[in-house]
């Protein structure tokens, strides 16, 4: 991974995890296989406190990934949530 695209990844990451730890969660790259071109991130949601609607489930999160880095001119060909 190139130091830039390590760091786009890092930075969404970062904000992403803003998101999740309202509601306790965490975020961390697991791993990032540049041949295979995949990018594994450990995902915690946290406990779901008595809203379970607030706690983002694994599809949303990764299309927000997804979008987010996108719009930095980062593509990366498949990103595993791993709960």
């Amino acid at each position: 991974m190139t130091n830039d695209k390590r760091a786009q990844i890092d930075s969404v990451l970062k904000l992403m995890e803003q998101m999740v730890s309202r509601d306790g969660g965490t975020l961390s790259i697991k791993s990032y296989d540049a041949t295979a071109d995949r990018l594994v991130v450990d995902y915690y949601k946290g406990p779901k406190g008595g809203c379970e609607l607030c706690v983002l489930d694994d599809e949303s999160l990764k299309d927000f990934i997804v979008e987010a880095l996108s719009t930095r001119g980062v593509k990366v060909g498949d990103i595993v949530l791993q709960s």
